[in-house]
């Protein structure tokens, strides 16, 4: 996961967008770069948390899913939303997601609730803005 963090900077397109859509309970996240990439969804209902997470087959293994989660963990933030991990389906691949971010100091947190850090925001705002580069 460390090579894809460091290497995700060669998958980048030129028009990306985060969308989202605030709800009752949490909030959607569409990832579009030129086209729909996949979408986020963060709700909690009590003390029960769902995050559902989607990257298209063809975008899966090239960093579009970390992007995804730290678009996830701002909004959060953003909305003044906690933001917690699912406390029903964490699979293993996004429990090593997070602490990957956390080792990036990308993301802190203590327990299953985490914030993203200003180094995240940057590494975020950086790959939003950052010019088409054709994958090799």
């Amino acid at each position: 996961m460390k090579l894809l963090l460091e290497n995700w900077r060669q998958y980048l397109s030129e028009s990306k967008n985060v969308e989202v859509q605030k709800t009752p309970t949490g909030f959607t996240l569409k990832l579009s770069v030129d086209q729909p990439v996949g979408q986020y969804t963060h709700n909690r209902e009590g003390d029960n948390v769902r995050n559902t997470a989607e990257i298209f087959p063809e975008y899966r293994g090239k960093g579009y899913g970390t992007m995804m989660l730290l678009a996830a963990i701002k909004t959060a933030g953003d909305l003044g939303i906690e933001f917690e991990e699912d406390s029903e389906s964490l699979t293993p691949a996004m429990s090593r997601l997070y602490d990957e971010l956390a080792e990036q100091r990308w993301i802190v947190g203590s327990g299953r609730s985490w914030a993203i850090t200003d180094e995240g925001k940057e590494e975020l705002q950086n790959w939003m803005e950052e010019e088409n580069e054709t994958p090799t």
